[in-house]
């Protein structure tokens, strides 16, 4: 393309209206609380799928117990007795845990959860903050691109279901999804 039709394409880009309905909450503050139900909504439908957690059961299956319930048991033991995980021995000839990324040594959650609770409620929390974090910003990137608070509730429930049905540590990852689409 050359560049004086780039140009001319910026320039209409720049130009394009914002979606039908963005923005109309922060000029109608009623709007904005009945705005507000959905999202609680969605949030506690993520909550409820989450029940055995907060009855302080642990789930069970798959990777969950048979491979990150021993990682995270293993990086929690470390910082309780006052150290950082570097090298984990217990899986094959040992791999190095600071590189493992499901382990995130030094992400600043698992630091918090696994530092401050025990092993059994900083593991069920620590997948319900990410099943939380992971629908509310689902969430915001439906309003942002325009949808209704009940679309954006969907479309929320839609994703995190989807992400929990699957992979589910996949939710760690993917709750930032919708917040680097809003930036791109």
């Amino acid at each position: 393309m050359p560049a004086d039709r780039v140009g001319a394409y910026l320039d209409t880009m720049q130009r394009v209206p914002p979606p039908v309905g963005a923005g109309q909450d922060a000029l109608e503050p009623g709007r904005a609380r009945a705005g507000r139900i959905p999202l609680f909504l969605t949030l506690g439908v993520v909550a409820a799928w989450h029940w055995p957690i907060l009855a302080q059961q642990q789930p069970a299956g798959s990777d969950i117990t048979d491979f990150f319930y021993g990682l995270m048991t293993y990086y929690a033991d470390r910082l309780a007795g006052g150290e950082l995980p570097l090298w984990n021995p217990q899986w094959g000839f040992g791999f190095p845990a600071l590189a493992e990324s499901q382990m995130g040594v030094f992400y600043p959650p698992h630091l918090l959860l696994y530092g401050l609770f025990d092993i059994d409620l900083a593991y069920g929390l620590n997948m319900l903050v990410h099943a939380l974090l992971a629908a509310g910003f689902a969430f915001w990137c439906g309003r942002a691109f325009g949808l209704r608070p009940w679309g954006a509730a969907l479309t929320a429930i839609v994703f995190f279901t989807t992400l929990a049905a699957g992979f589910y540590p996949a939710i760690k990852a993917a709750r930032i999804t919708p917040t680097a689409a809003l930036r791109t």
